[in-house]
């Protein structure tokens, strides 16, 4: 069982307030994940196993939202629980283990931060671009127009950098959007 600790602090632009969250734990973790509000941000904790393939299993911290949206936050550590550990801002269709989503991630370490999406139900989650991570100054930001989803990632919070983008929906569809976090296993990597 590994933990994957992620400390944040949110832009001011980003809109999210600490009594609008809500928590779950996708895909059954073995031990539940965690969200604490600390100082200028959250600390979130997850033990799931990952964020791949098919089907999913990690902890979301997150806020319905209908329309469009340009969320920005800075990492500002992730423990090294495992190379794949995952965390990042992510826009799910719905809170079962395979829905559709659209993510900027970021690992621990040489893996970097990247986009990854699931777009058909029960479908595989597809990696795609790259950029390094530098902690604490790693930032992460997902953006909706319509029905398309883009990630980016930037070092200052500034300069932003595409990573990808995946189309998911029509504009009007409701997305849950927030912090996931997952532990990961190298045994369970796929993406």
């Amino acid at each position: 069982e590994t933990f994957a600790r992620l400390r944040t602090s949110f832009d001011r632009q980003a809109q999210f307030t600490a009594a609008s969250f809500n928590s779950a734990d996708i895909g059954n973790p073995p031990t539940p994940g965690s969200a604490t509000l600390v100082s200028g941000g959250y600390e979130v904790t997850s033990a799931g196993t990952n964020i791949a393939g098919a089907s999913d299993q990690f902890f979301f911290n997150y806020q319905s939202l209908a329309g469009n949206f340009d969320l920005k936050v800075r990492g500002a550590a992730l423990s090294l629980s495992d190379v794949w550990a995952k965390a990042g801002l992510m826009a799910r269709e719905t809170l079962t283990a395979n829905s559709r989503f659209a993510m900027a991630v970021a690992t621990p370490s040489a893996s970097g931060a990247y986009f990854l999406a699931r777009s058909t139900t029960g479908g595989n989650a597809t990696p795609s671009g790259g950029f390094p991570v530098n902690y604490p100054n790693t930032w992460l930001r997902l953006a909706r127009v319509g029905g398309t989803f883009t990630g980016y990632a930037s070092l200052d919070g500034q300069t932003w950098i595409k990573l990808n983008s995946v189309t998911l929906s029509s504009p009007n569809a409701v997305f849950h959007v927030g912090m996931a976090v997952t532990g990961a296993t190298t045994n369970n990597q796929t993406a």
